[in-house]
């Protein structure tokens, strides 16, 4: 498994994640925080890919000391397999001097 930097072509496919964990399943909604993910340099979205599958996403912000989690999700059919935690740690490795810290949202990942 690996993460996949999010790139346009994933739009549709991000978006669609985004609706798992967003209160708001408006498209307006989901498209604003794509728009974020895209223009902002702080802001970083990946994609968890399986073979040929994407199966989940995590969106971090990089701050100079650290990464903030915003945004994490598993496709339904493969939760409870310890996937989110490995796309944390992923990210960890990706970024071995910044200390990970989490919204209220994504605490229980980050303690």
């Amino acid at each position: 498994m690996e993460l996949v930097r999010y790139r346009k072509q994933y739009k549709k496919i991000a978006m669609g994640y985004l609706s798992y964990i967003s209160k708001s399943k408006l498209v307006k909604k989901l498209e604003e925080t794509i728009e974020l993910y895209e223009t902002s340099d702080d802001w970083e979205l990946y994609l968890l890919k399986c073979d040929e599958d994407f199966i989940g996403l995590i969106g971090i912000e990089i701050w100079p000391e650290e990464w903030k989690l915003h945004h994490i999700t598993v496709n339904p059919s493969h939760r409870g397999e310890g996937l989110a935690k490995l796309m944390v740690q992923k990210v960890s490795e990706r970024y071995p001097d910044l200390r990970p810290v989490a919204t209220k949202h994504t605490s229980f990942l980050i303690p």
